[in-house]
């Protein structure tokens, strides 16, 4: 598995300590409401290093 990641991390053309802090990534995908809470989570997903920001969920109501 190991020598998979480093293969893949050369052929991307990163070094190994870029690579190992990508494949350490947590992903993380937000459920949005648009309010202050969801700004807020979003503002201290963004700054923290760890985290990897997939997207924003939301829903819509066919009603409104």
């Amino acid at each position: 598995m190991r020598i998979q990641r480093d293969t893949k991390a050369k052929q991307a053309g990163l070094l190994p300590e870029e690579a190992s802090m990508i494949l350490s990534m947590k992903r993380v995908l937000l459920s949005w409401s648009s309010g202050k809470d969801s700004a807020w989570t979003l503002h201290v997903l963004r700054r923290d290093s760890t985290i990897e920001l997939c997207g924003l969920l939301t829903t819509l109501n066919t009603e409104s």
